[in-house]
């Protein structure tokens, strides 16, 4: 599934937005509580969507999100990218949301010039890379 190319205008900010961009504070808050399977599982964070997954890492750049798809190669890919530089990021499975989510991704992502791909790496809102390219990846994340 893609999520789809249009939505709504930068009135209506919603929720998730908000929460991706106060994940660093909520990080030092110390809000997180850690997974049972240890680094790189997902873990349950309070006031997070069940659809974002925080995926923790040692390293904390600011705000990370990663939105893919499950069954997704190059999103897979992604997400051991980040793994493998051992980066704290949020996590969302496309395949997973319904329409109302999926606008609300929209908004967090709208850094990102063309949402009809993935994986899309947002970086503290600020920076995008759409795909699995490692050396895109660690620019955006540096």
């Amino acid at each position: 599934m893609t999520l789809p190319a249009s939505g709504p205008g930068p009135a209506g900010v919603l929720p998730l937005l908000l929460v991706i961009a106060a994940a660093s504070l909520v990080l030092l808050a110390g809000c997180i509580t850690a997974p049972p399977g240890g680094q790189g599982q997902p873990a349950v964070t309070p006031g997070i969507p069940s659809y974002v997954q925080h995926m923790p890492g040692a390293v904390d750049r600011g705000s990370v999100l990663l939105v893919g798809r499950s069954s997704c190669p190059h999103c897979q890919n992604a997400k051991k990218i980040l793994a493998n530089l051992s980066v704290d990021y949020y996590w969302i499975d496309s395949d997973t949301l319904d329409q109302a989510n999926s606008t609300k991704v929209l908004q967090a992502v709208s850094v990102c010039s063309d949402t009809n791909y993935v994986p899309m790496l947002v970086v503290r809102g600020e920076k995008c890379v759409i795909g699995d390219n490692e050396t895109e990846i660690r620019s955006a994340l540096a």
